[in-house]
């Protein structure tokens, strides 16, 4: 009655009628001297939406009939095992979900399974943490935790539920799991960088047509530079339905010695990056490479290789109107004809904003000794 239907009554009429079905089950009650409770139990923020003064009218009415009735009184769980001592051994629980009775909204579906999978390795991971890690990290990590583990991470995990939004949620809860690891002190599994929930998106995208050999100065040199590249661009559900996206395209190319990366930016066509701002970029096969892109002092960009298979191994890097990047093919495991997955990430200080594709990975197929032969352009 409170959620879905005192909405569209008075006030006074509402809070009338449930305190006459409160008070018609005190009259069914035996009198033998015990206190008995009446569970209220709901989504507390669905609600009062649909409330005039969301709710406010309805509350006051509610509280103030309850205070002046003789037989009512508002407690707590807690407040009521004061009242009564009374105690029996319960033989059996039901689920507690109020969704169909069993806990499918929350578990079985691969998704959530393997979001609950992410959960029991933090855990573990927290659990295995001693003394060696400060208490107001401790603290905070714990905090990281529990956020996690709330459970409507995993309403929108799974086909049962549709949102415009379950990317972020997606992002946010693998940020979340992600943080209980650093302030840990702790690399998190890589697997926490590809999207859990699986949804449709349109991209837009090109293979090359050619080999190229770009100049890398952040600059579009002339209109032949990258004529040649492959290209991806964010469609419909990319980039996290943002109104304005950080990356707005993005090439890519390779000769017999490099593999080639442009980002278009907004923030770079504006200049309106701020210092917090960086980017990475995931390489996870034929080999895993890991590459984060800093801005520096007088507008210059750094690489820093925080992850590959191939020591001592250095990415050219040039920004100015755009940002464009050379990457050894050896560093990326290319000795042969390859398909090279990879995604880009737009961060602000230690949290994702943008991911790029947002639920998977772009494939591109880097074959440097035999494109030239199955293509050609005019």
């Amino acid at each position: 009655m409170i959620g879905f239907i005192y909405a569209t009554w008075r006030a006074e009429d509402a809070t009338a009628d449930f305190l006459r079905r409160l008070q018609q089950i005190h009259r069914s009650l035996p009198e033998d001297g015990r206190a008995y409770v009446v569970p209220i139990i709901l989504d507390g923020e669905n609600a009062w939406e649909h409330y005039p003064e969301n709710g406010g009218a309805f509350l006051r009415h509610l509280y103030r009939g309850i205070r002046e009735a003789q037989d009512l009184k508002a407690v707590t769980f807690s407040g009521f095992l004061d009242l009564e001592c009374h105690r029996e051994p319960l033989p059996s629980l039901v689920a507690g979900s109020w969704i169909y009775g069993n806990f499918s909204t929350w578990i079985g579906h691969a998704e959530k399974n393997r979001a609950w999978e992410f959960l029991a390795l933090a855990r573990r991971c927290l659990g295995s943490c001693g003394q060696e890690i400060p208490l107001n990290q401790m603290e905070l990590a714990q905090r990281e935790m529990m956020i996690a583990e709330g459970s409507d991470w995993f309403w929108w995990f799974g086909d049962d539920h549709e949102t415009e939004n379950a990317a972020e949620f997606d992002a946010l809860f693998r940020s979340h799991v992600k943080n209980v690891y650093r302030l840990l002190g702790k690399a998190y599994p890589t697997e926490l960088d590809t999207p859990i929930k699986k949804v449709g998106v349109r991209t837009q995208c090109r293979n090359p047509v050619h080999t190229m050999t770009p100049r890398l100065d952040g600059r579009v040199t002339d209109y032949f530079e990258w004529l040649s590249a492959g290209f991806a661009k964010p469609g419909a559900g990319e980039s996290m339905h943002r109104a304005q996206r950080h990356l707005e395209k993005l090439f890519f190319g390779y000769d017999v010695k490099n593999f080639y990366l442009r980002l278009d930016l907004a923030f770079l066509r504006h200049r309106t990056h701020s210092a917090t701002v960086s980017l990475r970029v995931e390489f996870v096969s034929p080999a895993e490479c890991a590459l984060l892109l800093v801005p520096g002092e007088g507008g210059k960009w750094r690489s820093v290789i925080t992850r590959c298979a191939v020591p001592h191994a250095s990415v050219e890097v040039a920004a100015d109107r755009i940002m464009e990047l050379g990457i050894p093919l050896d560093a990326l495991g290319i000795r042969s004809a390859s398909d090279v997955r990879f995604c880009v990430s737009v961060l602000e200080g230690d949290h994702e904003v943008e991911r790029f594709p947002i639920n998977s990975f772009l494939a591109v197929l880097v074959d440097p000794w035999g494109l030239d032969e199955r293509e050609w352009m005019v």
